[in-house]
């Protein structure tokens, strides 16, 4: 189990995440949705590495620290794959830097290449296929290192919708291979509710949890589930606490409110 608690950071003076809190079991697809700015990529980012809290612990399995790359990898919004490597060295990059032998590095790539439909496209560079193409390689790139946890800062933001929608359901079908842990980062109501298990609506800046909303829905996901009476009903309550959790909304200040979720 991933276990954040109090964790706390500022930018310049500014309250970012105050005392935040989350708790996610192994194997659970968990979403975070809310408003820009209430401090979900700086949670991922600190997940990470990347950032360093102010205060807080972070425990995995009840141990204190995570290991950047080997219990969890990022997978970013913008691709971030390296221009000057090819599809396959661009998957394999983690393993060098793990020196992980040529052969077996480039044997596990090919094979994570091959789960996220790109065969065919090792020899490629990033500008020689498309956004969507991108994305899955970054996938790639991160489940080849077999993380314990994948994190997803808003991976399908900057692909069209119906390249989106397929990147949803190939996502679902890689994940449900051995259920790992993923915490994804969404401004979409719909994407989260296709997706997760649960739904973590954060309201600010600061960030806070304004709702943890299990979704209940089967899986897999069946065709035409986004116009089931239950997915709509879903669609509602989290619009209803987005809208309470508008900028610089605190849960306490939704209780004085007197609305329900």
């Amino acid at each position: 189990m991933l276990s954040v608690e109090a964790v706390c950071k500022q930018f310049d003076g500014r309250a970012v995440l105050v005392e935040f809190d989350l708790r996610v079991e192994d194997g659970q697809f968990v979403c975070l949705l809310g408003p820009s700015g209430c401090g979900k990529t700086t949670l991922l980012k600190i997940l990470c590495g990347l950032l360093t809290p102010d205060r807080g612990r972070i425990t995995l399995n009840g141990s204190p620290g995570i290991r950047p790359g080997v219990d969890v990898c990022l997978v970013f919004q913008h691709y971030g794959l390296f221009p000057w490597l090819s599809v396959l060295d661009n998957v394999a990059f983690g393993l060098k830097l793990r020196g992980v032998p040529t052969a077996d590095r480039q044997r596990r790539a090919q094979e994570f290449i091959a789960l996220v439909g790109l065969a065919g496209f090792e020899g490629h560079y990033p500008h020689q296929i498309s956004g969507g193409m991108q994305q899955r390689a970054g996938l790639a790139r991160a489940l080849v290192n077999a993380p314990e946890i994948l994190l997803m800062d808003e991976p399908f933001a900057a692909v069209d919708a119906l390249t989106r929608e397929r990147l949803q359901e190939q996502l679902l079908e890689i994940w449900d291979r051995d259920r790992k842990t993923v915490i994804f980062v969404t401004h979409s109501m719909d994407e989260a509710i296709y997706l997760a298990d649960r739904v973590v609506v954060m309201g600010g800046p600061p960030g806070a949890v304004m709702d943890d909303v299990l979704t209940g829905l089967p899986r897999p996901r069946p065709k035409g589930i986004r116009g089931s009476d239950e997915y709509l009903r879903l669609m509602g309550q989290l619009r209803r606490r987005l809208e309470e959790a508008g900028p610089g909304r605190r849960p306490e200040e939704t209780a004085h409110d007197g609305k329900g979720s």
